[in-house]
């Protein structure tokens, strides 16, 4: 998953905030603990829920966000870059290093479950693997540029340490490359077509022996994200004058949903009238729920969730296990283990690691573009 980058309040400005986005990353985020939870007892149930659409959903939440952070607010490169590291590098280094450690505990917890699915005995296999490459996995995740290394030269190296991890590969690369993609685009109509020659040219890319297999080289994800890139853009035309389109628009994407099977894609469709500041039944009534103070809470705290969620089930998955539950038993344990250690866990690592590192790059941040012209 992807860390939150700026919260958009409801209005009707193109350039206003949308404060349902982050409600809505929290939502994925929890999409994703459940859907892995749900791995540890059965395959189908794990297939079913399909939190890899989850994260899809946050790849177009990612390029709707940052495009509109440039867009908004321009700011020198090392300067925006600065911002993106020290928002998603704390938190994630915190939890590569303590994976690390307890790389025997997930092993463990994984082959000594009394209910193995073939999604725990590949799980086993890749950390039994990682760890006779160790040391370039953590150099790799350190740079976070886990998702440039071909996996048929370093064998699992979008999901070694910190299995979820593969997408901050990919977050941390379209930070690099964002900026240059804006400025392209802004060429006019050539602009917009180069722009998207280049990410369909990534996304080719991905598809060469080595990197196809690499779930965290950025080209896997660059349709989504550019998707959340137009989809800002084109909101900015609605609000502008052009709200006849809504319906259209909403037509349009669901017809894309289901022909590519992207429940997450779906869930974007829906929320489109919300983003877009429809005033009408379709919108108020999930605004509201989108604005509880829990989910909320869900998308402030969504990035350590989606973090450190994997490191409670283990430790949910040893003490089921111990407990020498029926099947029954042991996915109550698990599920209600996991949800409670991560939500504390989370809440931690928000107020802990996340927030003061996130003021300590805005410092500095601030120094820098005291010192630099202002564009991205």
């Amino acid at each position: 998953m992807l860390p939150r980058a700026a919260s958009m309040n409801q209005t009707n400005s193109p350039n206003g905030r949308l404060p349902e986005l982050e409600s809505l990353r929290g939502l994925a985020s929890w999409w994703v603990v459940v859907g892995h939870v749900a791995y540890t007892f059965s395959d189908r149930l794990g297939h079913i829920i399909n939190n890899r659409s989850a994260v899809d959903l946050f790849f177009i939440l990612s390029g709707f966000v940052i495009f509109a952070l440039m867009d908004r607010k321009p700011e020198p490169y090392g300067v925006f870059i600065t911002r993106r590291f020290f928002r998603i590098f704390p938190a994630f280094i915190f939890v590569v290093v303590l994976s690390a450690l307890l790389l025997p505990m997930q092993i463990s917890a994984l082959a000594d479950s009394p209910h193995v699915t073939a999604r725990a005995i590949s799980r086993i296999a890749s950390l039994q693997a990682i760890g006779e490459h160790l040391p370039a996995h953590l150099a790799l995740h350190t740079l976070m540029l886990h998702g440039l290394a071909p996996t048929n030269l370093l064998p699992f190296s979008d999901i070694a340490i910190v299995g979820q991890g593969w997408s901050i590969g990919v977050e941390w690369v379209f930070y690099l490359l964002a900026p240059f993609f804006l400025r392209v685009g802004r060429g006019g109509p050539p602009g917009w077509i180069a722009a998207l020659a280049m990410v369909a040219g990534l996304w080719l890319l991905g598809r060469t022996p080595g990197l196809r297999e690499n779930s965290a080289f950025v080209g896997t994800a660059a349709p989504w994200l550019a998707l959340g890139a137009v989809s800002y853009f084109w909101r900015k035309v609605m609000v502008a004058g052009a709200m006849q389109w809504l319906w259209p628009t909403v037509g349009l994407g669901v017809i894309a949903a289901v022909l590519l099977k992207s429940p997450g894609l779906l869930i974007w469709v829906a929320v489109w009238p919300i983003i877009v500041g429809h005033q009408g039944l379709v919108a108020n009534l999930p605004r509201r729920i989108l604005n509880s103070r829990l989910l909320i809470w869900l998308g402030k705290t969504s990035y350590s969730t989606y973090l450190i969620h994997m490191l409670a089930m283990y430790a949910s998955m040893i003490v089921a296990t111990k407990l020498h539950l029926n099947f029954t038993g042991y996915a109550a344990v698990v599920s209600v283990g996991t949800v409670a250690v991560t939500a504390l866990a989370c809440a931690v690592m928000h107020d802990r690691i996340e927030l003061p590192l996130m003021e300590q790059g805005a410092r500095l941040a601030a120094r820098m573009r005291r010192s630099a012209p202002a564009s991205v």
